[in-house]
């Protein structure tokens, strides 16, 4: 009985079926076309809903024969999405392509070459090779179009033989094609091939057929058109580095023949017409060859720059909020060109909210209004933004509320009436809106410091309403700033000290330089009350977790020791007004509007950063700059019980001195400035670190790995670096012997020239160490070196084994395993709190504990290297708490505790006479890591 009829099958249906793998192989090995059609579909259909369908890969290549042309696309289909996961397979079917791609039919010569080319199998790329250029000098355009694209699909999977095929050769020919959809073709491979730091020759190509590419605009479809525009914009894209070889006249007339384009319906032809004439105005004539006069600059400025207005505006005003919202993300960008604000200025009744806008549409609206407001019409969006604060969406309440003070700031006779304003946001005693009003308060007050004290009172008795860390930072900044003018000011500072050591780093900052200010700004009256409060504060900060709050403790602290006139010139000095409102800086500015058009222009971040290439000033994933940690000593007793830091007398200074910052070269620097930010990398990486081989190229068939272990604060990274070795070039007769060159040979042969990183697994482990991060897929190339870095943390079973197997998934190489370099004890240890550790919960602990191991005695006699290795701050350098230390005659005790990254809880009780180490016993939570810590910690004493 025929599974599948000859009737033809809804496509959905395929879906739907609950089919039996024997009745598809019966209608596939059939001689009815219908059934053969249909039992392919359904193989596609299963496939598509991820089903393993690979049993039926002989019965479908052998229909690849057909010379129905439905057929033989669905076969083609499948081999292509059976290449993924079987492309030992995909070389078996390469004549068949080869073969099809001299069809008489075009169709069947495109589908071949494309399904060929879509494979991404590096052990097709002979075969490819010469279909290519067969296919790009084709009679038929279809061909010529598809050899194209897939001449770039080649450059991927192997660009050397892209370029010593002549593939890249015949590709730049083809930008001499009579037809203009070939054209627009060849200049979008070209485009990518530049963009990729392709070979050279192409970008010469596409600089000497800029008439040929202007040429084709007339004859082209849109998304074609869409493709020239952006090989045009290739030629005006300069630097002071590498400027365009077009002459102004050329490009003048370059985008004057691209503006009737701005005009069109597509958006995406709109959009790069737009960045034409964007990379001519800020790209091309900064840097323009010979001197060009501010009046022929200011000339061209007021051509072309109102020009990209009305198209901008119109896609502001689309049908699809999603186009709305990227017109205006654009238009964000380009109304920070004093020209370009100045003519989008009159469109300001355009980016009022509407009641039917999508949330995100109305937040870019807002940040428009923003940048427009002036000082003509400041009263008309202000009132706009005073009714989008009463409205209920609480995202947009509190931008519209921002966006008041920056009216205020950005037009000073606006800002009473938004003080005003604000002043009733207050009254309101909304949580959101008084804390957002709050942090526009503070902005207001720095630009305008002797005014508007009444909004200080209103804010002052607001107080209960806050919660958030910015507000109250905010708040705090004010009452510090303005301590003078606020009635009873330490009681109001006062309020933020009951919780003031679990508050944000935020807070914490701004309520200390507030105490600072008020002290140093106080009278003779509250001298007393405020002494005694920066007493406490210092207190408090001084042993905060957070490094930059111990840091500006310490340094206010010996401030105050050094000279408080000096304090206060310091402390108290004037702030200057604010005076650049740009969203970013000119540098990335810049960046993104040559990028005008791209992803990264919606997102607002370089295209540099998407890709995880170096930026100006290489940032890390956390937001921070790359560069040395700075530790802080902690201080074990309070500010009482040493000297009152208020006094002149510089009794007690070597005590602060002792808690100095203290710059350390350590595992856990981050590292020189040299570093990139790539995919798959985390902080941590130092340039000094020691790499080691874990994997020979003999024992991973061609692959060498290198491995080494880092730490950034408390997260444990493991380094890779991958290399691929290259194809033997040795000539005959050399080496060393017939034999060792047979063997050469023939490992050569073996080798892949391209294999992909798919996976890295660690398996468990004594401490749980596992991949804390996805692991992004790399591609290595022959003689290429691909380094990279991942997080990793306690999310894995655990084995009382130290080693650290680890799993590496390469293709077509299947699963290699190797064992990691052993973990170094120190990354392995939490931070050592600041706090220290409870007392009475250490004894408990203590006593609940069997010893689990003892200082053996070859390891017994060992010198203490000196008396600062077992002071608590040393010892918190190495992640280690000091307890107790207690002194017995001839002897002198220490209890120690220390944390993994696993929880695993250690308790150490050690004993020196005369510097000698006497014993040490170990008491763990886990006895497995007993001896592992017990070897760490002699090691530090005394190395």
């Amino acid at each position: 009985m025929e599974f599948l009829s000859s009737i033809n099958i809804p496509g959905l249906a395929f879906f739907n079926r609950n089919v039996d793998g024997v009745m598809i192989e019966e209608d596939l090995q059939s001689q009815e076309l219908p059934r053969q059609i249909n039992a392919v579909k359904q193989v596609i259909a299963f496939m598509t809903l991820g089903k393993d369908m690979s049993m039926h890969y002989n019965d479908v290549a052998n229909l690849v024969a057909t010379t129905n042309i439905q057929l033989k696309k669905l076969v083609y289909l499948y081999l292509m999405q059976n290449s993924r996961t079987q492309p030992e397979k995909a070389v078996l079917q390469a004549g068949t392509f080869s073969h099809d791609t001299n069809h008489e039919s075009p169709l069947i010569r495109g589908f071949a070459l494309r399904t060929m080319s879509s494979m991404q199998v590096g052990a097709m790329v002979e075969f490819l090779k010469a279909p290519i250029l067969r296919c790009l000098r084709d009679s038929d355009p279809y061909v010529r179009r598809t050899a194209v694209f897939a001449s770039l699909k080649l450059q991927i999977i192997a660009p050397q033989a892209f370029t010593e095929s002549g593939v890249c050769v015949a590709l730049v020919e083809l930008l001499s094609d009579p037809i203009a959809s070939v054209v627009a073709s060849v200049v979008a491979v070209c485009t990518e091939l530049v963009r990729n730091n392709g070979p050279t020759l192409v970008a010469a190509a596409l600089f000497q057929k800029q008439n040929t590419m202007l040429a084709a605009l007339e004859d082209c479809t849109e998304w074609q058109q869409h493709y020239l525009l952006e090989g045009i914009s290739l030629l005006l894209a300069s630097n002071p580095q590498a400027p365009s070889s077009l002459s102004l006249e050329d490009a003048e007339i370059l985008v004057s023949r691209v503006l009737p384009l701005l005009s069109s319906a597509n958006a995406a032809v709109v959009s790069s017409s737009s960045r034409i004439v964007v990379l001519f105005l800020q790209q091309f004539l900064p840097n323009v060859n010979g001197t060009l006069s501010p009046m022929k600059l200011a000339q061209l400025e007021a051509k072309f720059a109102p020009r990209i207005v009305q198209p901008m505006m119109s896609l502001c005003m689309a049908a699809r909020f999603e186009l709305r919202y990227i017109a205006m993300r654009h238009v964000l960008l380009l109304i920070q060109i004093p020209r370009l604000r100045d003519a989008f200025a009159p469109f300001v009744n355009s980016f009022f909210v509407k009641y039917d806008d999508a949330v995100y549409v109305k937040l870019e609206k807002l940040g428009i209004l923003s940048f427009l407001v002036n000082r003509n019409n400041w009263e008309m969006i202000l009132a706009e933004l005073v009714e989008y604060a009463t409205e209920v969406d609480v995202e947009f309440v509190c931008k519209a509320v921002r966006c008041i003070g920056l009216v205020a700031i950005k037009v000073e006779s606006a800002a009473g009436a938004c003080v005003e304003h604000l002043v009733k946001l207050i009254d309101t005693k909304i949580g959101h809106v008084v804390q957002e009003t709050a942090v526009v308060v503070q902005m207001i007050l720095r630009q305008y410091h002797d005014r508007f004290d009444g909004i200080i009172v209103a804010l002052c008795n607001a107080l209960n309403v806050l919660d958030n860390a910015e507000s109250k930072a905010a708040v705090a900044w004010v009452v510090g700033e303005f301590a003078d003018r606020v009635a009873n000011a330490p009681a109001v500072l006062s309020l933020f000290f009951e919780n003031l050591a679990e508050e944000s780093t935020s807070v914490q900052l701004a309520v200390l330089t507030a105490v600072m200010k008020s002290y140093l700004t106080c009278s003779d009256v509250s001298q007393v009350e405020l002494k005694k409060m920066l007493e406490d504060c210092l207190s408090i900060t001084t042993r905060s977790q957070h490094p930059d709050v111990r840091d500006r403790s310490f340094f206010y602290w010996r401030l105050l020791l050094a000279d408080t006139r000096i304090a206060k010139d310091v402390i108290l000095a004037a702030k200057p007004p604010m005076t650049d409102f740009s969203l970013m800086d000119k540098t990335t500015l810049s960046e993104l509007l040559c990028e005008y058009g791209a992803v990264s222009t919606v997102l607002h971040t370089p295209l540099r950063i998407l890709k995880g290439l170096q930026s100006h000033q290489d940032v890390n994933m956390y937001g921070e700059e790359e560069g040395e940690f700075v530790e802080v000593a902690p201080v074990t007793s309070s500010l009482k019980e040493s000297s009152n830091v208020l006094n002149d007398t510089g009794n007690d200074i070597t005590t602060i001195a002792a808690a100095s910052p203290v710059v350390k070269n350590s595992p856990m620097t981050l590292g020189s400035n040299n570093h990139q930010l790539t995919a798959g990398r985390v902080p941590g990486e130092d340039a000094n670190l020691t790499f080691t081989v874990v994997l020979p190229t003999s024992a991973g068939n061609g692959v060498e790995i290198a491995m080494a272990w880092s730490q950034h604060g408390s997260l444990p990274i493991v380094h890779f670096r991958f290399r691929l070795a290259a194809k033997s070039s040795t000539a005959p007769g050399q080496g060393n012997g017939p034999t060792q060159s047979a063997s050469n040979n023939s490992d050569d042969a073996s080798r892949a020239t391209m294999v992909r990183i798919l996976m890295i697994q660690l398996n468990v482990n004594m401490f749980g160490l596992g991949i804390a991060q996805e692991v992004p897929v790399k591609e290595l190339h022959a003689g290429e070196v691909v380094p990279f870095s991942l997080a990793v943390n306690c999310n894995n079973g655990k084995k009382p084994v130290r080693d650290v197997q680890v799993a590496v998934k390469v293709d077509p190489l299947g699963v290699l395993f190797f064992n990691a370099p052993p973990v170094p004890p120190q990354l392995l240890l939490l931070p050592a709190t600041s706090g220290g550790v409870d007392t009475n919960a250490y004894v408990a602990a203590f006593k609940a504990l069997q010893p689990s191991w003892s200082l053996p005695p070859a390891l017994a006699g060992k010198y203490v290297s000196s008396a600062a290795k077992l002071s608590a701050n040393t010892l918190r350098l190495h992640h280690i708490t000091l307890v107790h230390q207690k002194e017995i005659p001839t002897k002198v005790g220490f209890h120690l505790f220390c944390e993994t990254v696993a929880r695993q809880k250690v308790y150490l009780e050690l004993t020196v006479k005369d510097w000698v180490v006497s014993t040490m016993v170990v008491r763990c939570t886990d006895d497995n890591i007993s001896h592992i810590m017990g070897e760490h910690f002699l090691e530090v004493i005394t190395r």
